[in-house]
């Protein structure tokens, strides 16, 4: 679409879809109590603090490089100390309110705070190569729009694979052990990416990297989900899986303003020492993209070791004799 209609085209795209999933999910979803019924209640003030804080932090992480402003580090240090203020008031909040936005007892279960963190980290190391590289194949390598979709495309393919099948294991075999390897196999893409990323590198090369990248991502996602919501009490998983759903786009949001801010800050250092003037010089562009791999790397090393320490899965059968997993307090009921 962009190579024929132009970008524009990919906004409009979702107009029609957008009607006709509206259409769709009137008929196809059943009607629900009200919360009026059920007596619960929103919390407007506090998806508005913590939309505040969210604003606030990547702003910092954006103005941290930023050159076309003057005093960068002075207004990134302000909004940084502006987001631990919101961020204070918001635990102080929700705390207290009746129906919080965030379920700050969640927090408790470690497997949800191992889970929910690992996929943080994970969507922002993807986001930052998902946003990062299009950019490079263009700008640098000069490969057309229908090229670099080419590489795109691989990691939606990888991920369809992936993800049912390692969905289904992940009921009868330790998602921290699956979860684990998916991360492993990303830190192994970044790894090649950071090792072996040349001027010179063929298309064919990227379009691996990919596809590493997004069957290392089904079988991380399907495990990692599955943990986390197999902890919590049944009434909790509508708020677990937002959550969950929650943690992806701030670790895109994250992804996307982290990478800028490093990539540029990587950028000027290879520009002084290789004395090369301009961003789009190969000689400094490919060292910087090397760099931030690795950087990304060290994202998915962090993840690896808290997905270890999530604790074990444990399974009992059911009337129907499949394997479903538990967690520690209904194991410590059950005996």
């Amino acid at each position: 679409m962009i190579q024929y209609l132009g970008w524009y085209s990919v906004f409009w795209i979702n107009v029609p879809i957008g009607i006709i999933g509206f259409i769709y999910v009137h008929f196809a979803v059943p009607p629900t109590p009200s919360l009026e019924k059920e007596q619960q209640k929103g919390d407007p003030f506090g998806s508005i603090v913590f939309a505040a804080f969210m604003t606030a932090f990547i702003a910092s992480i954006a103005l941290f490089a930023e050159t076309t402003i003057s005093r960068p580090l002075m207004w990134a240090g302000i909004s940084f100390g502006l987001s631990i203020l919101l961020l204070v008031a918001f635990i102080l909040w929700e705390r207290r309110v009746e129906s919080p936005f965030i379920n700050l007892k969640l927090f408790k279960n470690r497997k949800f705070t191992i889970g929910t963190l690992c996929a943080l980290a994970t969507y922002i190391a993807l986001n930052s190569v998902a946003f990062q590289l299009p950019f490079y194949l263009n700008d640098i390598l000069k490969y057309d729009t229908l090229e670099i979709a080419a590489v795109i495309v691989a990691v939606p393919i990888g991920l369809g694979i992936t993800a049912p099948i390692f969905g289904k294991i992940s009921s009868k075999v330790d998602s921290r052990i699956l979860s684990s390897i998916g991360l492993g196999a990303i830190f192994l893409a970044l790894l090649i990416g950071s090792l072996l990323v040349k001027f010179t590198s063929p298309l064919w090369f990227y379009v691996i990297i990919a596809a590493i990248i997004g069957l290392a991502i089904g079988t991380f996602t399907s495990p990692n989900s599955n943990s986390v919501m197999s902890s919590v009490p049944k009434d909790e998983l509508g708020i677990v899986s937002g959550f969950l759903q929650l943690a992806r786009n701030i670790g895109y949001t994250i992804g996307t303003a982290l990478s800028t801010t490093i990539f540029y800050l990587i950028l000027n250092s290879v520009m002084q020492r290789t004395g090369i003037p301009g961003d789009s010089a190969p000689e400094n562009y490919v060292p910087t993209i090397k760099i931030l791999f690795g950087i990304l790397g060290v994202f998915m090393v962090i993840a690896i070791i808290l997905s270890a320490f999530r604790g074990p899965e444990t399974w009992h059968n059911n009337n129907n004799n499949n394997s479903v997993p538990k967690n520690e307090e209904d194991v410590e009921i059950t005996k």
